[in-house]
């Protein structure tokens, strides 16, 4: 019992002295949902997290099943801060969300306007076409799909052999130079390691293949000319002599 005063002294120093390093949160009047999305964002920027449903840059596809005429269905970008404009609902934070949690959120919010109970939810990253693309732009892609769905939504490159020029790049840095192996595989995006806002680019021209006729005859064709010439010249002027 004579202990409990020297208890209750030593702890309070310990609370004056360090209560800004142990409660931050109280002693900086941080909200917590500040926390909970800086916490969000910090996660998932780490490389290969996949700790978050829902990521900063990438989008949701919202597919009210099976009615395809909802207002509600539709791609709706994540920003850099973990929220999305949603009919009704408006600006709200996805990142601490689950699937399941996102899609009680909707029915919750949008009861009224869902005459189907089945909604289907899908990230997509954002992935550039750059080049010879026949359709080149941006385009919002499941994960689980390969390096040939890609080249499918850009309508398939435009000239022969341009397969093995494709360049693979994140943030003006190339990834790598050659992904023949990643279409061979039939690998999806997220196994390859692809994240939201990659970029393949193609040169917008055709590669030049060696061909007897459009590269070796011209020349033929000029140095014989020019043998020919000489020849006759020397000829005629053998004729003069003579």
């Amino acid at each position: 019992m004579k202990l409990f005063p020297l208890t209750v002294i030593i702890s309070a120093f310990y609370f004056f002295s360090f209560g800004e390093s142990l409660f931050p949160l109280l002693s900086q009047n941080i909200s917590f949902e500040t926390v909970l999305k800086d916490s969000f964002i910090n996660s998932c920027a780490l490389p290969n997290s996949d700790s978050c449903f829902f990521k900063p840059g990438e989008a949701i596809n919202v597919k009210i099943t099976p009615d395809s005429t909802s207002f509600l269905n539709g791609i709706y970008k994540i920003d850099n801060d973990g929220y999305i404009d949603f009919p009704v609902i408006g600006n709200f934070f996805v990142g601490n969300l689950t699937k399941i949690q996102f899609i009680e959120r909707i029915k919750s919010s949008c009861l009224d306007y869902i005459h189907y109970p089945y909604i289907e939810v899908q990230p997509l990253i954002r992935v550039s076409l750059l080049g010879g693309f026949f359709k080149p732009g941006l385009y919002w892609v499941d994960s689980r799909n390969s390096l040939w769905d890609v080249i499918r939504l850009g309508g398939g490159l435009k000239y022969d052999n341009s397969l093995q020029k494709i360049r693979w790049e994140r943030d003006g840095q190339i990834v790598s130079k050659n992904i023949i192996t990643q279409f061979q595989s039939g690998q999806s995006l997220k196994s390859i390691g692809f994240k939201s806002g990659d970029q393949l680019c193609v040169p917008d021209k055709a590669p030049h293949t060696f061909t007897f006729r459009e590269d070796f005859f011209p020349v033929f064709t000029l140095i014989l000319s020019t043998i020919t010439t000489g020849i006759t010249v020397y000829q005629t002027y053998r004729l003069s002599k003579d």
